[in-house]
């Protein structure tokens, strides 16, 4: 509740919830939630791998001397590049492997804190930010968009300072201009997203934004002012990267694919979380859903505000969190040549759902905010066990070991999911590889170019068919690009014993196993790209 201007100024303010049992119950499972950055030698998050490949190789490159430069090269005018700067620079006092969790596991954190800022600023009960909770380890995490959620919760927190600065509270707008530059460097769509809520807040409000249509159009044209310095760089980095030499917008021939209203009516669960077999994080989510749909239609309502502005911010979450489910709706899966962008905003939308409940007159208040808090522990809890017990992340780890440095490896991926994670979560697996010692994989996220780091021209190994990372059946060791590669990394079918005829079928003589985990076959494939032999032994049956 506000108490006055004094209490905004107390640093401490948005970190309580009041009680401290609720406090500490809050915060508790967001350091759940944190502790399961280092629980597992593999983190299941799709893309991250990628992104922290592609930071352990800018940290390369600080060195003037570093081999690297013959490959690479660095392009600081990005707005996708904020996870890589920072876990590149960590890199100096830590391993990139760890630097990456380090500043990934910041996530919980800030996505908490936002949380809180929104029921803050929407006059709500501080305890209904336990109802986000559940949505940390959302289906956009587990994709592992490093650079994005890092930056949407600053975005979130943005927004709650741009209602304060409407208030007249002016110390909110070097924070604002500081948060338009992490967001536009950060990740774009998190910038769009700034910007958009900005957009919301002011027409919710338009009628209260002058006496005369002139007077609201200019309120209007003033809104981005505050984070103009973002909305700039993003402009030229736009405009720079069209032209650039590494331009690459191969995933706009997609532009506008979609799931259909009702599929994504049907699966807002799963498309909010849904990253397990067993439906737990969907069951908690659910749960809070349940929680926030009784706080909303219980009980006689409370009165209403007398203060206008406390209106004014209520009816601006309120819009805002409809805006934002408008865009899980609305927004196509492939959007401005990016994939699974609907995915992004049941996270946002949950947010601001946080401020949007009513204030209800009810029983068994204390009760709810019990349930509430322990929704919170168990979700943080949850996802410590799923990472922690989750199969085959030891055995990826150890045969990642096994690679030695300088090598070029493909990966052929079967059954990418994880046993407890239903996620492809070793898809990127060979990324780690790059991570930890020089070396050059098949499937790269240098090729975008929106990612800080790129091959330079001429230098990029033979690209494999669309899809293959996925898809093992799409790698065909026949092929000649698969020449250019000396070493293969199998994760092999459930089913196999070994899995050398599966992957090089009659070729398998010519391939030497390396190394051998659980699940994971590593191979010398340096033979495969000579002529055959004229005569050579006959190749064993499957079995």
């Amino acid at each position: 509740m506000r108490n006055g201007a004094d209490q905004r100024r107390d640093p401490w303010d948005l970190l309580k919830l009041g009680a401290p049992g609720l406090t500490a119950s809050f915060w508790g499972g967001v350091g759940l939630f944190t502790l399961a950055f280092f629980v597992t030698p593999y983190l299941p998050l799709i893309d991250y791998h990628q992104h922290v490949a592609l930071a352990a190789i800018m940290h390369r490159l600080f060195d003037a001397s570093a081999p690297e430069h013959a490959l690479y090269e660095v392009n600081y005018i990005t707005y996708n590049g904020g996870f890589h700067v920072l876990v590149a620079l960590l890199s100096y006092v830590m391993k990139p492997e760890h630097a990456g969790r380090v500043v990934m596991a910041l996530y919980p954190s800030l996505l908490a804190l936002a949380a809180l800022a929104v029921a803050r600023e929407a006059d709500r009960p501080r305890w209904y930010a336990c109802l986000a909770l559940p949505i940390t380890y959302s289906r956009g995490m587990a994709w592992g968009f490093a650079n994005w959620n890092l930056t949407f919760p600053v975005a979130l927190l943005g927004i709650t300072w741009f209602l304060r600065y409407q208030r007249g509270e002016r110390a909110m707008l070097p924070r604002l201009l500081l948060c338009s530059c992490f967001c536009a460097y950060g990740h774009v769509l998190a910038m769009l997203c700034l910007c958009f809520g900005l957009g919301v807040i002011q027409l919710s409000r338009l009628r209260d934004l002058g006496p005369t249509w002139g007077a609201r159009l200019s309120k209007l044209i003033a809104t981005p002012l505050p984070v103009m310095p973002g909305i700039l760089w993003s402009v030229f980095v736009f405009r720079y990267q069209t032209t650039s030499s590494f331009s690459n917008w191969e995933e706009s021939s997609f532009e506008g694919l979609d799931d259909p209203l009702w599929y994504k009516l049907r699966h807002l669960l799963s498309m909010s979380v849904g990253n397990t077999y067993d439906l737990s994080d969907n069951i908690l989510l659910g749960l809070a859903l349940l929680v926030a749909l009784v706080l909303t239609y219980a009980g006689a309502p409370e009165p209403r505000s007398s203060e206008d502005q406390a209106r004014l911010d209520l009816r601006a979450i309120r819009w805002l969190f409809l805006a934002f489910l408008g865009c899980y709706l609305l927004i196509p899966k492939v959007f401005v040549a990016t994939w699974f962008v609907y995915e992004r905003f049941p996270s946002l939308a949950m947010v601001f759902l946080v401020g949007a409940i009513p204030l209800r007159l009810m029983p068994h208040r204390e009760e709810l905010q019990a349930v509430a808090a322990g929704l919170g522990v168990a979700a943080g809890a949850n996802t410590a066990r799923l990472w922690s017990t989750m199969g085959g992340a030891q055995d990826a780890s150890a045969i990642l070991d096994a690679i030695p440095p300088e090598r070029k490896v493909i990966a052929v991926t079967y059954e990418p999911a994880a046993d407890r994670i239903s996620r492809e979560v070793y898809v990127h697996l060979l990324a780690v590889y790059q991570a930890r010692r020089p070396g050059q994989i098949a499937y790269t996220f240098t090729k975008f170019e929106s990612m800080p780091v790129h091959y330079r021209r001429g230098k990029a190994l033979p690209p494999g068919p669309g899809g293959f990372e996925w898809d093992a059946s799409k790698v065909d060791f026949h092929a000649p690009w698969t020449h250019a590669y000396d070493t293969v990394l199998v994760r092999a079918p459930a089913s196999y014993e070994d899995p050398t005829r599966l992957v090089f079928k009659e070729q398998s003589y010519r391939v030497r196993l390396l190394a051998h985990q659980g699940r994971f076959w590593l191979y010398d494939t340096r033979a495969l790209a000579e002529p055959p032999p004229l005569s050579f032994p006959r190749a064993p049956e499957d079995p």
